[in-house]
This record gives structure tokens, C-alpha cells and sequence, in this order.
């Protein structure tokens, strides 16, 4: 007080804040403030922004626990763990199949191949892959898989198969297997005209019956033989009682069985030629059966018309044969200027079967011992021969 002269002891200062006696203190009342001083009752313009400044993003990688101002400056790490860095992690072996060249640090990612037959796909960006060359797994590589059959039952087994294919296998009683074992092997036909019968069992020969050469026993059909068939040749209108010659076109190195009806065969039965004695008016018929080395051919036959002789008829009411067909004994009687004529008595085939002569005007010829069969007896007469035909029956 500029008037007082004595101090009373009521002098005062002023506070901080400029209040004369006064408790009022200075400092920061920005609350924003790094220094902010919540007791301070004035600014006394000391608020600073700077010290308490940084990242206040707990997830940042620069995070400041201590800051209280963001100042933008929050940063976070890079695939390598580096805080604000722009590296990128990813495998860096180059002997793994998904090598990055463009990889900065290894992030454990990196595959391997895992058997002989895995190979890389080759990319180096980190997208490459391991390629799986053994499909089935069976330890064989798919470029070395060879697919064939594998039943060594089959024909077309393949020993050096590693994978399965169709197999095939004989389907007849008569297959076999051609006998590769590289996937080639065929099923052998060994039927080739599917008969049943093997070819190997086959037997080729004639299977007509009437061949010569029939094999009953042939399964397939081969040449057959026959007996060639000609015409008897000789007179087919002779006379009763005429010699005629009969002969056929088969080689002489057959046999030939002649029969005769109506006739007598009087040689060359066997032969290819035969002479012949008919005895009897009327149609006749000479027939013949060859035969070659076993093999008998058709019977071929040729009818005659027998006509009759002057003496047949001059002799006609002179001789009387009876029985005629016989059975055990045949009678021959005849006139008395035949007796002591002599007679013979021939068979089919021309043998002399009996002989003798006729001494009285009948006489029994005992035929017993005679098979059945046609007979020509001859008669030997101061005019000529005779002839007349005998049957023998049972």
C-alpha cells in the first residue's frame, strides 16, 4: 500500500497465476499435451506434442506403450518378420518342387518329392507342385507301365507286365496257346473245320461207303476209289445151245464173279471174259461183279433173247426132264435111239457137277448133294448137243 508508513504484516504476493496472495499454479491445461499437468490452474504456455508422439496400435510391430499421441507412424512386419520391411517369405531350397526364387526368407513351406517315380512340375515362383508319376502306387512309373495281360493261364500273357489288360484263353476242347509270353500270344485253332475232332487227331480218307477205299474210321473227307463200270460185251440175241463169248472193259488184273440164267457158264468164271452156253429159249441174263485188291464193285447185268435151233425142235418132244424145279432127284427120260447118250451137268458159275450116261429110257440123277441153283444139263446126240435147264430148289 503506497500510503502506509508501518508494516502490518498483510503484505501479499501474487501466485502464478498472477492473483496477489494467491495459491494458483502454472503449467500445461492442454490435456493433448505430452506435459499436459492436470493441477496447473493457468497455461503458462509450455504444452508440448513431441515427446509423448508415436504408434499407439498395439498390433503394429512398432507399437510405443508409452505414447499417448498416433502419429501415423504405426508400421507392420513383412513376411520375414521385419517391421516396415517389404521382404516375402516363401521356400528358398532350390532342390524343393515349390522353390521361390523371388522369396527373401524361408517360411518352412517347401515340399519334397517323396519316391522315384515323383517329379516337379517346374515352376520357381513358389507354385510349383509335386507330380504323382506313379498313378496306381505300385512302385512302377507311369512312363515304364506296361499294360498286358497277367494270368499266365491266358494266351496272350505278358510276363513283363505291370499293369492289367484283357486277357484271352482257349474256348475249345481243340485250342492252345501259340506259346508267347510278351503280350503276343494268339489262341490256336486247332479245329479248322470245327468238327469236334482236333486236327492233329483228324483222319483224312474216303467216307463213301460204296467207295473202294472207304475208311469207316476217317473223320474228313479225302479221295475215294471206285470200280469203274463198263458193258458186257458178246451176242444178245445167240441161239439155244450156241457157244457165245462174253467178255468186260475191266482191267485184267480184277477178278470178276459171272452168273448166268437161262445159260451155263462153261469157262473164264473168274476172268474178264467167260464163254457161255445158253439152254434155254427165251430172255436170258448174264450178270458180273468185279473185284480189285478187296473193293467189289456193282453188279452189272445184261439181258439176251435166246432163240431157238432146228435141233431144239427136232429135239423138243425127245428128252423129258421132271421134276422141274427138283428137290433131292430129277428123272431124264428120253426116246430109245437116245439111249447110252452121255449127258454132263454144269452150274451157274459153268462147273461140271456131274457126268455119266443114259443107259435106259429113264433115268433118276440124285441131286442131294446139289446146292439150290439153276442147272443146265448138256446131252451129247447123234443130231448134236442138247441142252435144257435144271433148277434146284429146297
Amino acid at each position: 500500500d503506497a500510503t502506509a508508513t508501518i508494516d502490518d504484516g498483510s503484505c501479499a504476493v501474487d501466485d502464478e497465476c498472477g492473483n496477489c496472495g494467491g495459491t494458483d499454479t502454472t503449467g500445461c491445461t492442454d490435456s493433448g499435451a505430452c506435459n499436459y499437468d492436470a493441477a496447473a490452474d493457468c497455461d503458462d504456455g509450455t504444452c508440448e506434442f513431441d515427446s509423448c508422439a508415436g504408434c499407439t496400435d498395439a498390433t503394429a510391430c512398432n507399437y510405443d506403450a508409452t505414447a499417448t499421441i498416433e502419429d501415423g507412424s504405426c508400421l507392420e512386419e513383412d513376411e520375414c518378420g521385419n517391421c516396415g520391411g517389404t521382404s516375402t517369405a516363401g521356400c528358398i531350397d532350390p532342390n524343393a518342387c515349390n522353390y521361390d526364387v523371388n522369396a527373401d526368407c524361408d517360411n518352412d513351406s517347401c515340399v519334397f518329392l517323396e519316391s522315384d517315380c515323383d517329379t516337379c512340375s517346374g515352376e520357381q515362383d513358389g507354385t510349383g507342385t509335386v507330380v504323382d508319376n506313379d498313378a496306381d502306387n505300385d512302385g512302377v512309373c507311369d512312363n515304364d507301365e506296361i499294360i498286358g495281360c497277367q494270368d499266365e493261364e491266358a494266351c496272350n500273357y505278358n510276363m513283363l507286365a505291370t499293369d492289367s489288360d484283357n486277357c484271352i484263353f482257349p474256348e475249345g476242347i481243340c485250342d492252345t496257346c501259340s506259346g508267347e509270353q510278351d503280350g503276343t500270344g494268339t489262341v490256336v485253332d486247332n479245329d479248322a473245320d470245327n468238327d469236334g475232332i482236333c486236327d492233329d487227331d483228324e483222319i483224312v480218307g474216303c467216307q463213301d461207303e460204296t467207295a473202294c477205299n472207304y475208311d469207316p474210321s476217317a473223320t474228313d473227307a479225302g479221295d475215294c476209289e471206285y470200280i469203274g463200270s463198263y458193258e458186257i460185251s458178246g451176242s444178245f440175241s445167240p441161239e439155244i445151245f450156241s457157244n457165245e463169248i462174253y467178255s468186260y472193259g475191266g482191267p485184267t488184273s480184277s477178278s470178276y464173279q459171272w452168273s448166268c440164267s437161262g445159260g451155263a457158264i462153261q469157262s473164264g468164271n473168274g476172268t474178264n471174259e467167260i464163254d457161255v452156253i445158253w439152254a434155254e429159249v427165251g430172255v436170258g441174263e448174264i450178270c458180273v461183279i468185279e473185284t480189285n485188291d478187296g473193293c467189289v464193285g456193282q453188279e452189272v447185268c445184261s439181258q439176251a433173247a435166246i432163240l431157238p435151233t432146228n435141233i431144239e425142235e427136232q429135239m423138243a418132244h425127245s428128252i423129258n426132264i421132271f421134276p422141274n424145279p427138283a428137290s433131292t432127284s430129277v428123272t431124264i427120260s428120253i426116246d430109245e435111239s437116245l439111249i447110252n447118250a452121255s449127258y454132263q451137268l454144269f452150274d451157274a458159275q459153268g462147273r461140271k457137277v456131274k457126268e455119266g450116261l443114259l443107259v435106259a429110257a429113264s433115268t433118276a440123277l440124285n441131286t442131294t448133294a446139289l446146292a439150290s441153283g439153276n442147272y443146265v444139263i448138256s446131252i451129247e446126240t447123234d443130231q448134236g448137243e442138247v441142252r435144257q435147264q435144271i433148277i434146284i430148289e429146297r
